[in-house]
């Protein structure tokens, strides 16, 4: 059995109940009830605080344990917090645990979900990734001979799971998810086929905003231009400098060539838009519960299949004043048949862009929501969501190449003198 614990702090804690003697051990941690049946809500008084002490003798055996009184002396003082059964991890139920504990506590936060909003997040179990954590999270079957590959079904001896699968593209800097069950032949296929397409069109992005992939902070390189990082420019403050090479001569008033939008030719990053779509759809696939898998049968032929055109929903695309240095995905299924939303929507976000996409041809999907009144609903639901991004509805269906444009524009600092190199860059419209 497992408790979640939610308090002020934004960290919730998962801990393990294994035993009797473990439940004994925690009702003496936690006030109880006459039947010595843990409270839901607990405060962390200095009675509690105190009771701390009873982790110092488990720690002897276990060092784990001092991480979790860290969290509990972390809790602010005189503070209420819950303690709930189960591992909840859907976030939308994490939310509303969040705002029970806001209350208990005397803190009015507006909430940003209606009743309209809630209505419809409630239909849904939802869960995050955040691949920049320092602790891994590990998705499958811990034991090697017992795996099934999530995309092609073989398992050990046809397969081997040797290499390190990551659910989201390490390229794009996903350093902490890992997919346990993805096979080796997999892994290297999707290396040299949708992933490096998703790379090529966040590019310019993946540099400017310095996230370091496999191979460290990525270069790219278009026909008249080259973007880097400057190693020789980082201080002892860790700014970062990008160094801009042009492939055309400068005219004299260096200044207002700087003032105007460069156009920057991108066209040798090629990458096809479905297979973008299909990239994200398989990140999906990697992170999502194994019980949920058959749900996703014809969706992940579809990632595995030759790509040709097909008609999809549109993806919103967003961009936002709000960076993430690493890859964050929010996963939702739906937890009942109103077949008119869809059974699994996603939002994937990356430096200041997100998609927000639906996972096409599951089984428990009544319609495709390809035509523009079944989509609707969604469009209105990402905009008012998420509106610190400006979102446009995108067609990703397409199975031919094309390239991302990108029109820079830079200025140049008063304090910087002509033939300076300490120029910066003020926008990047990707």
């Amino acid at each position: 059995m497992t408790i979640t614990i939610v308090s002020l702090l934004e960290q919730v804690l998962y801990i393990n109940l294994l035993t009797h003697t473990d439940y004994n051990f925690f009702s003496n941690l936690f006030e109880s009830n006459d039947r010595k049946e843990i409270l839901k809500i607990q405060t962390a008084n200095k009675e509690f605080k105190s009771r701390l002490k009873i982790f110092d003798e488990v720690s002897k055996s276990d060092k784990r344990c001092l991480k979790t009184k860290a969290v509990f002396e972390d809790i602010p003082e005189n503070s209420k917090f819950i303690v709930v059964a189960g591992k909840i991890d859907d976030a939308i139920l994490l939310y509303s645990l969040k705002q029970e504990v806001d209350k208990l506590n005397g803190i009015n936060i507006p909430s940003n979900l209606d009743n309209t909003k809630y209505q419809i997040a409630s239909l849904y179990y939802t869960q995050s990734f955040n691949g920049g954590t320092k602790r891994r999270h590990y998705i499958g079957e811990l034991n090697k001979s017992n795996r099934i590959c999530r995309f092609c079904g073989n398992q050990t001896p046809v397969v081997s799971f040797d290499h390190t699968s990551h659910a989201i593209s390490e390229s794009l800097g996903n350093k902490s998810i890992i997919c346990r069950e993805e096979c080796d032949k997999c892994n290297e296929r999707f290396s040299r086929t949708i992933e490096p397409d998703i790379a090529n069109m966040l590019s310019p992005l993946l540099t400017i905003y310095s996230i370091h992939g496999k191979n460290g902070i990525r270069t790219t390189s278009g026909k008249n231009f080259k973007l880097s990082l400057e190693k020789s420019a980082q201080n002892y403050a860790n700014d970062r400098t990008i160094k801009l090479q042009l492939k055309q001569e400068l005219p004299d008033k260096l200044e207002e060539f700087f003032n105007e939008q460069i156009p920057l030719d991108a066209s040798s990053l090629k990458y096809i838009p479905q297979n973008v779509y299909k990239c994200l759809c398989k990140y999906v696939v990697s992170v999502i519960n194994k019980r949920y898998l058959p749900d996703f049968k014809k969706t992940i032929n579809w990632i595995n299949s030759t790509t040709k055109y097909c008609k999809l929903p549109l993806v919103a695309i967003g961009n936002s004043q709000i960076i993430t240095d690493a890859p964050y995905l929010m996963v939702s299924i739906r937890k009942t048949n109103n077949y008119n939303y869809p059974y699994c929507f996603a939002l994937f976000s990356i430096t200041n862009m997100a998609f927000a996409f639906i996972v096409p041809f599951t089984s428990k999907d009544k319609y495709l929501f390809t035509t523009s009144s079944k989509h609707a609903f969604f469009q209105e639901m990402i905009q008012s969501w998420y509106g610190g991004f400006k979102w446009s509805f995108n067609k990703l269906s397409s199975s031919k190449n094309t390239y991302t444009r990108v029109d820079l524009t830079l200025q140049i600092p008063s304090e910087c003198k002509l033939g300076s190199p300490e120029i910066q860059y003020r926008s990047a419209k990707v």
